[in-house]
């Protein structure tokens, strides 16, 4: 009887409780899962907290337009003339009176910079962004704009004579101003300036 009686114990000490679910796997191995749970989570937001601590991501960062050298020290006056200026940029810089004659600044960006009474003679200026510069004054003889930003600019009093036009999107009423003064061929291209503008 006592074999029996223990037996039966034993059987009731194993069976499960009724209503209440038993877990199969063991607590310690249930400890390695429950910490890669919470170290997962710990990097989760400490990658969130990161994120939103930093002022940019890099594509926002490379998104805003760079402050040029001339933007917070005036470049008025300066002498660039024959110098290959591609991997340079005068983001609203203030550059009065300088002299860029023969320059080859292809692509460059010049956008909302200050070129009033610039010597522009010559310049290579292909594709180049002018837009909202003011260019008031400024002798452009000879250069090349070919397919060039100028959208907003200031081009009052401007000397155009021997530039290449082409390509160069502009508002009509600045388009006839400029086809009043136009003239010459550009020695370069071999364009005629009245052509590139498309002057009737």
């Amino acid at each position: 009887m006592r074999s029996r009686v223990l037996c039966v114990n034993q059987q009731q000490q194993q069976r499960p409780a009724t209503g209440h679910k038993v877990s199969s796997t063991p607590a310690q191995e249930q400890r390695p899962v429950s910490q890669a749970t919470h170290t997962n989570l710990g990097l989760s937001l400490g990658l969130a907290a990161l994120m939103f601590s930093s002022p940019l991501s890099p594509l926002e960062a490379q998104a805003i337009p760079q402050t040029s050298e001339c933007a917070t020290k005036s470049c008025d006056y300066r002498d660039y003339s024959n110098q290959d200026l591609r991997k340079e940029f005068f983001t609203k810089g203030s550059m009065r009176n300088t002299n860029f004659e023969n320059v080859i600044a292809s692509e460059v960006t010049f956008f909302g910079a200050d070129l009033s009474g610039a010597n522009m003679k010559g310049a290579d200026l292909k594709y180049a962004d002018l837009g909202q510069t003011n260019l008031t004054g400024a002798d452009l003889s000879g250069a090349i704009l070919e397919g060039a930003i100028v959208s907003s600019a200031r081009l009052d009093g401007v000397t155009i004579v021997d530039s290449d036009w082409t390509d160069v999107i502009i508002r009509k009423d600045i388009n006839d101003e400029l086809c009043r003064v136009a003239s010459g061929t550009n020695p370069k291209t071999g364009v005629d300036t009245r052509d590139s503008l498309l002057c009737q």
